[in-house]
C-alpha cells in the first residue's frame, strides 16, 4: 500500500495526515520511536502510529524471529557533489523477538547471552559494533547494539546559514530481547487463543449495511496472575494492543496496512464498545472494536490483530473475503 493510499485513508478517518512533521534529516535516519501500547517493531505490517507510517517485516532467525522497521522520512544524500532530499522508506532498527539468552552464548549481538553483558567487534566491513544489555536504557532482558557509520548532518555556518557536512558517528542499530519464545498465530474469526495471562476471542466480522464500516465482538479474559497487576490484584486491559489490518481495493493494494484501533472512529451500529477497564482475575472484558471509514470501496475484509505492549506475542484474525 503507498503512501497516498494510507493518508487518502486516515484522511477519510478525520486522523491529521503524517507528512506534517517530515523534514530533513541525516543520510542515515535518526531512529525513531513508536508509541509504546502497539509493537511496530515485532509485527509484520505497515502501521500509522504516532503521527508517523511504520513498515516491518519478519522472518525466522535461529529459533525466534528478526523483525526489520523502516520509517517513511525524507533523507539528504550527496548526488555529484550535491546534498539533495528523497523521501521513502528508509531503514530504522532491526529487532530480535525474545529468546532464552542461551540461544546467544556465542553471538556478540547477544553480549554472548550474559546478564549485564558488555560486547565490542569490528565487522567484515571495517565498522565498530558495541552492545550493551541490562542497563537502564535497554530495559532488563534486553540488549542494544549500535555500530559507526558515515552519515551527513546539518550544521549552521558562522554567517547563520544551514549547511551540510559527513560525519562518523555512533548510530543505534537493532534490539535483542531476553525471555520465553513468544506466540504467533493467524486464525479465522471465532477462534479463542490461550495466552499466558489471557484467553483471547474475536467473533465474526460485521459490517454496515453501505459498506462504511466494519467490526467484530471482542472478549479477554484474565486468566493467570499477571506480574504488572496493581496492589488489588487488577490488570488493566484497552484497546491499546488491537490494530485493523485493511486492504485498499480501490486503489489495488495488494498488502494489508495496519491502524490502531484507538486512533480511529467507531462505528455507532453495533453497542457495547469494547473500552479500557481493569480486571480481578477470573473475569472478562467484553465489547465490539469496530471502524467507521466512509469507504464502501475501501475492503471486503478485514483483519485484527493483537500484540500487547511488553510482550513479542503476535496473534491475527482474519475475516474471510
Amino acid at each position: 500500500m503507498t503512501q497516498a493510499v494510507l493518508h487518502r485513508w486516515l484522511r477519510r478517518l478525520t486522523v491529521a495526515a503524517a507528512t506534517a512533521a517530515l523534514g530533513l534529516t541525516a543520510a542515515v535516519v535518526t531512529v525513531s520511536p513508536a508509541r509504546a501500547e502497539i509493537d511496530v517493531y515485532s509485527a509484520p505490517g505497515q502501521y500509522f502510529v504516532n503521527g508517523r507510517d511504520w513498515r516491518t517485516t519478519c522472518e525466522p532467525y535461529s529459533q525466534t524471529q528478526r523483525c526489520r522497521t523502516e520509517i517513511w522520512a525524507t533523507q539528504v544524500t550527496q548526488v555529484k557533489g550535491k546534498f539533495v532530499s528523497k523521501t521513502g522508506w528508509y531503514f530504522n532498527n532491526l529487532s530480535y523477538l525474545p529468546s532464552p539468552r542461551s540461544l546467544w552464548k556465542n553471538n556478540p549481538l547477544g553480549a554472548y547471552g550474559k546478564v549485564n553483558g558488555t560486547a565490542k567487534w569490528k565487522s567484515t566491513d571495517g565498522r565498530q559494533w558495541r552492545t550493551v544489555c541490562d542497563t537502564a536504557a535497554t530495559g532488563r532482558n534486553g540488549c542494544r547494539s549500535y555500530a559507526s557509520a558515515r552519515v551527513i548532518e546539518t550544521y549552521t555556518t558562522s554567517g547563520g546559514a544551514t549547511a551540510y557536512r559527513w560525519v562518523t558517528k555512533e548510530l543505534f542499530n537493532n534490539i535483542v530481547r531476553f525471555g520465553a519464545l513468544p506466540v504467533f498465530k493467524n486464525v479465522n474469526m471465532n477462534t479463542t487463543v490461550s495466552l499466558k495471562y489471557f484467553d483471547v476471542t474475536v467473533s465474526s466480522p460485521v459490517y454496515e449495511p453501505d459498506g462504511t464500516g466494519f467490526g467484530a465482538m471482542v472478549k479477554v479474559c484474565y486468566t493467570h496472575a499477571h506480574p504488572d497487576a496493581g496492589s488489588d490484584g487488577k490488570v488493566r486491559v484497552s484497546l491499546d494492543p488491537w490494530s485493523f489490518g485493511v486492504l485498499d481495493l480501490e486503489a489495488g493494494a495488494t498488502d494489508l496496512a495496519y491502524f490502531e484501533a484507538s486512533a480511529v472512529p467507531s462505528s455507532t451500529l453495533w453497542t457495547p464498545l469494547y473500552k479500557e477497564t481493569r480486571l480481578a482475575l477470573g473475569t472478562c472484558n467484553t465489547g465490539y472494536i469496530s471502524a467507521h471509514h466512509g469507504n464502501p470501496d475501501l475492503s471486503t475484509g478485514f483483519t485484527l490483530r493483537y500484540a500487547p505492549s511488553g510482550s513479542a506475542d503476535r496473534i491475527t484474525w482474519y475475516a474471510p473475503s
